[in-house]
């Protein structure tokens, strides 16, 4: 078998060096003359490469990873042939972000002081670009990457202003959110002061207690905090600089406190990634003031029409039961058993978006009424969940009796029910607080203005405008705790509004001002 692979390799050999001899095999290539234009300079080039990638190995020119070459590396050349090979290089270039100012004005402190609350920090970026290279320079460059490296940190500034806003005398203890702290007036507009100083308050929950005793707020939660849509938070406004205390009370949507500040009913939500950044639980529990005792009320229930969007609580004035408000339906629920009884059902609303219109309601003094925005149908809409029409209601919250006293005050119409009812003088009974469209078939962009009427309905007076505007504005407000006054949060800050008919006085000056909630302490 050796012998005859030995004898096969000498005839090949020997064959090919006959082949050699007589002028056999593959006929020499012409040549061929080839442009080559690199970095501007431009070359007349002979070669006898098949490719374009040939003829570059000949030329022992190296590309790249970035250059590009035309036509593409695998194109067979042919005589007159231009071959355009373009260097890019990528260079990265950082930048500095600059820190923003932000002002914060404080009431408490004298004119004209200032202090630095947090210091500002540059950030950092980079950009990435692909740069084209002629004869060592750059010629074009394009932009292909950006990446924030450090965001940059808002210096933020507090600047006193005490003594701007004339002292206005004020019954009780009105607690308000200021630039993401709460704070407290206390007897008078110029007594004002901060219980939490690090800006950190979300603004979705703000409870007093109906002795002002103890305040309930939720805080924003750190990046990363899994599923954590927030922080619950007590502080007691009797104490001057001791720090809130955090309870065990994780992604709350909605807390408030039940008579007597002893304890508190809430409920939960689980953040998520996407609008509107979360799901609700739509659950229920009572836990006492420092948070250790806890029953529920109402396990987790993500049934229903839009559940994922949540449900509105709002507790009775004697604590026994809670009324709640869903997409198309009101009702009550007992305590602590958790019996639901549905009062009212009404079309759902379309909005056509990531967010879901829910009723606010309220209870009346004595328990035996709610008052809510309901959506009703109109003749005019292809479907009566595209109806724009929002009537206020009046509803029995033992028989489920219901009818319309204001119509069309639009989706935000935001009732509030007076502690008492007050005498006008007119002799009309002022017992609830609304909010009314100024264009009621476009009530999710107009803006409101605040009327006071009775529990019939049976008139309507204007008692706060948010000004000349086009634009969206929903003013919050709350009744003085004797009923014959109102706290409206409009344009960043607070205003005292006597139903007399005078003109509204300003308790704030910080224009950062909103969620007023105002007690009577019991002496």
């Amino acid at each position: 078998m050796i012998a005859r692979r030995r004898l096969a390799a000498w005839i090949i050999c020997i064959v090919g060096v006959v082949a050699a001899i007589s002028g056999c095999g593959p006929e020499p290539r012409d040549v061929l003359w080839v442009t080559v234009r690199v970095e501007g300079d431009e070359d007349l080039v002979p070669t006898e490469a098949i490719t374009v990638r040939g003829l570059l190995a000949e030329m022992g020119l190296v590309l790249g990873e970035l250059d590009q070459v035309e036509p593409g590396l695998w194109t067979e050349l042919r005589s007159g042939m231009v071959v355009n090979v373009t260097r890019i290089v990528a260079k990265s270039e950082r930048a500095t972000i600059p820190y923003a100012q932000r002002i914060l004005r404080d009431e408490s402190r004298p004119p004209g002081e200032k202090r630095v609350l947090t210091e500002g920090k540059d950030g950092a970026e980079e950009f990435v670009y692909h740069v084209v290279i002629e004869q060592g320079r750059e010629v074009r460059r394009e932009l292909v990457d950006h990446r924030i490296i450090t965001e940059p940190e808002t210096e933020v500034v507090v600047v006193g202003i005490k003594g701007i806003v004339p002292p206005t005398p004020l019954p009780g203890l009105l607690a308000y959110v200021s630039g993401g702290n709460a704070w407290l007036i206390e007897g008078r507009s110029g007594e004002k002061r901060p219980l939490t100083f690090d800006g950190g308050l979300d603004g979705r929950l703000f409870s007093l207690s109906s002795d002002g005793a103890r305040l309930l707020f939720s805080r924003w939660t750190d990046e990363g905090a899994g599923d954590c849509l927030n922080t619950l938070w007590i502080a007691d406004t009797r104490l001057r600089d001791e720090p809130a205390t955090i309870l065990d009370v994780g992604g709350a949507m909605y807390v408030e406190w039940g008579p007597g500040g002893e304890w508190f009913v809430y409920s939960t939500a689980e953040k998520r990634e996407g609008a509107p950044g979360w799901r609700a639980n739509n659950d229920l529990w009572i836990s006492s003031a420092d948070g250790i005792t806890v029953t529920q009320v109402l396990a987790t229930d993500h049934s229903g029409l839009y559940a994922w969007w949540g449900t509105n609580y709002i507790l009775s004035p004697d604590g026994r039961r809670v009324a709640y408000a869903r997409a198309n339906e009101i009702g009550v629920i007992t305590l602590p058993g958790g019996e639901r009884r549905t009062l009212v059902w009404f079309p759902v609303f379309h909005t056509y978006a990531e967010w879901v219109w829910v009723p606010q309601i309220a209870w009346s003094p004595d328990g035996l009424w709610l008052t809510a925005v309901v959506h009703v149908a109109n003749e005019e809409s292809t479907s009566i969940e595209d109806s724009p029409l929002f009537d206020l209601y009046v509803v029995d919250a033992e028989t489920g009796d219901a009818w319309p006293i204001r119509p069309s005050v639009g989706m935000w119409g935001m009732p509030h029910w007076s502690p008492e009812a007050i005498e006008l003088s007119d002799g009309r009974l002022a017992e609830i607080a609304f909010l009314a469209a100024r264009r009621p078939m476009t009530s999710d962009e107009s803006p409101y203005d605040i009327f006071v009427t009775d529990r019939h309905g049976s008139y309507a007076q204007g008692v706060f405008s948010v000004g000349d505007t086009e634009e969206l504005v929903v003013p919050g407000c709350a009744w003085s705790p004797v009923g014959d006054q109102l706290a409206v949060a409009s344009a960043g800050n607070l205003f005292l509004v006597d139903l007399s008919g005078a003109a509204p006085l300003a308790l704030t000056a910080d224009g950062l001002s909103g969620q007023p909630r105002w007690v009577l302490p019991e002496e």
